[in-house]
């Protein structure tokens, strides 16, 4: 429980105000719990005695009286305790879910290789939960429990030394069970959270991928898949049912056996006139009060449990490195000046270390148009990503305008580049709001609407969205479902060249556009690129022809540089490439491999 108010303080300071009124209303209220035996006192002791005096039947009455407003006021404070208690947890879960949702953009692109995201979503939402139903109810009937605990054996005491001791007997067996069944609980708990990331990554993965879950026929695989991981989770969850199940009815054994044992003892003490039968009547009720928190302890101690699984779960992501940002960072337009230096760069997963690039030196000068290609694998795409600081290298350095890249302001950087992926990914809105994603909102919305309509038709998407029902309010679908790959692709282009970037990049944009849709962007990006830096990453010659320059990777290292006709004539594996794709050799394959062997 301290671990949670530790770890997460900053979270919950906001609203500490509202959680201490909260923590006031249940000291009183539990206050007010220990009231109620010594009305049952009074009414044995001094009421019963007098019952049959004048006033005896309306002294009965001013009792039962209080007793009726003692239950509401009770209930009253109870009810403003609940209300206060869930309104703060609501509260702290917001204020958890913007800081985790603020954190995860502020990690680097390397983080999301070592996480899975269905595995985040679980954090972000059930491990949330957990925290929040700690602070609406867990935290409270904790707070009740020990209070109520402490509380009814220092009056058990001054009711009844003799019957207390009986009592304080039973607590060192219960405390020491309870100690036990905690920590196994939490092992279980532990388990059972991290199976419900595993359970929620696979389901994650499924919807994200039903086409080509689809188009190979694999849905039954999926299932059985998805059924056991789902079985894997049930087991989890029944193993910890199952401890909190072995635990209360060992509880009840022996707070009954207690009850039993006063009972008796009480007995023997009314009878020999050493305690009132009021005096017994009231422990009595204490040991009722003692009831409710040992029952409650163990759910309880097992909720805390969740809670700090949960917690520790969501400090792994608060712990994740962030994007690096220079204590004076550069804001200024960009020439367009790139050079690499020494740069290599190896990625890392749970497996292990994967380089990819080896000590690249590359110069790229304002306004020059350079494509980049090789094989899958190369390094092409890693190489450009490096440039918007996506990744950081491994070693070496990146200068841009003949400043360290790691000095720019990352904003002031990125609004400048224009970055077409491989990958298209498109938000589930409208096509004009895909095409102005990012840019700053400047300007009226009629020039906004210009402007995007400007950037759809120097990408060739034009004429295909004003044919749609909706023209530039159409919704794609989540992810682009509504548009075709090569429509996507060049939404992706026109979003790119909304903000007039001064470099821009092109990670094999073309790739899933037909060879006539190719030349009609290609017709356009020769006019796009005039006066920008621009990247080519392709696998196509008829797009890295457009280059003033091209460079050729293999083995994380560049291993030719020059314009087309130069490295046609000079290099055999550059000559293959271009060959192949002109269907000019018969076995691509096998030449392509003697080709690597010479470079």
């Amino acid at each position: 429980m301290f671990y949670i108010f530790k770890h997460l303080s900053s979270y919950i300071r906001p609203y500490k105000k509202a959680f201490g009124l909260a923590v006031t209303l249940t000291l009183v209220q539990n206050g007010l719990n220990y009231l109620f035996p010594q009305f049952v006192k009074g009414v044995f002791d001094q009421v019963f005695p007098r019952i049959t005096e004048e006033k005896g039947l309306l002294l009965l009455l001013a009792w039962c009286a209080g007793i009726l407003l003692l239950g509401f006021v009770r209930a009253t404070i109870l009810r403003f305790g609940i209300v206060n208690y869930e309104g703060t947890a609501n509260r702290i879960a917001a204020n958890l879910r913007n800081a985790l949702y603020e954190k995860l953009h502020k990690a680097p692109l390397s983080y999301y290789g070592t996480m899975r995201t269905g595995d985040l979503m679980s954090r972000l939402t059930l491990d949330v939960q957990m925290v929040q139903m700690f602070f609406a109810f867990v935290f409270s009937h904790a707070l009740s429990c020990f209070l109520t605990i402490g509380a009814v054996v220092l009056l058990m005491f001054l009711a009844s030394w003799k019957m207390a001791l009986i009592v304080l007997a039973f607590l060192p067996v219960i405390i020491v069970a309870l100690i036990r069944f905690s920590r196994t609980t939490a092992k279980g708990v532990k388990a059972r959270q991290e199976q419900a990331g595993n359970l929620t990554a696979v389901l994650q993965e499924n919807i994200t991928g039903i086409r080509v879950v689809k188009s190979f026929a694999t849905e039954e695989q999926e299932i059985e898949k998805f059924k056991e991981e789902n079985w894997k989770l049930r087991g989890a969850n029944l193993r910890v049912t199952l401890l909190n199940a072995r635990m209360l009815p060992l509880l009840i054994l022996f707070t009954g056996a207690g009850t039993l044992v006063v009972l008796g003892v009480g007995g023997r003490l009314v009878s020999a006139g050493e305690i009132t039968i009021g005096s017994f009547m009231a422990f009595n009720s204490y040991l009722g009060l003692l009831g409710w928190p040992m029952w409650m302890l163990a759910p309880t101690l097992s909720h805390i449990k969740q809670a700090e699984g949960s917690a520790r779960r969501l400090l792994e992501i608060f712990q994740a490195p962030e994007e690096v940002r220079p204590a004076k960072p550069v804001r200024r337009e960009i020439r367009g000046e790139i050079r690499f230096e020494d740069v290599s760069f190896a990625y890392t997963n749970p497996e292990g270390t994967v380089a990819v690039l080896d000590k690249i030196n590359l110069r790229i000068d304002p306004g020059e148009k350079v494509a980049v290609i090789g094989l899958t694998g190369s390094g092409k795409s890693t190489l450009v990503n490096l440039i918007p600081r996506l990744y950081r290298p491994t070693s070496g350095k990146i200068y841009l305008d003949g400043i360290d890249l790691n000095d720019w302001d990352l904003d002031t950087l990125r609004r400048q580049i224009g970055l077409v992926d491989q990958e298209t990914f498109l938000f589930s809105t409208t096509i004009a709001e895909n095409i102005a994603f990012g840019a700053p909102e400047t300007g009226t919305e009629e020039e906004r609407t210009r402007a995007i309509i400007n950037a759809a038709r120097k990408a060739r998407i034009h004429d295909f969205i004003v044919g749609l029902p909706e023209h530039y309010n159409t919704i794609v679908g989540e992810r682009g479902v509504g548009l075709s790959g090569g429509q996507k692709q060049r939404v992706a282009i026109a979003r790119a060249l909304f903000t007039n970037p001064k470099i821009l990049i092109l990670d094999d944009s073309t790739s899933s556009v037909d060879p006539e849709t190719e030349k009609e962007i290609q017709e356009s990006l020769k006019e796009l690129m005039a006066g920008r830096t621009t990247i080519i990453v392709t696998q196509r010659m008829s797009m890295a022809r457009l280059a003033d320059r091209i460079i050729l990777l293999s083995g994380g290292g560049i291993k030719a540089e020059g314009e087309h006709r130069f490295l046609y004539d000079s290099n055999h594996y550059y000559r293959l490439l271009h060959d192949i794709q002109l269907k000019q050799i018969e076995r691509p394959e096998e030449e392509l491999l003697r080709g690597l062997e010479g470079l």
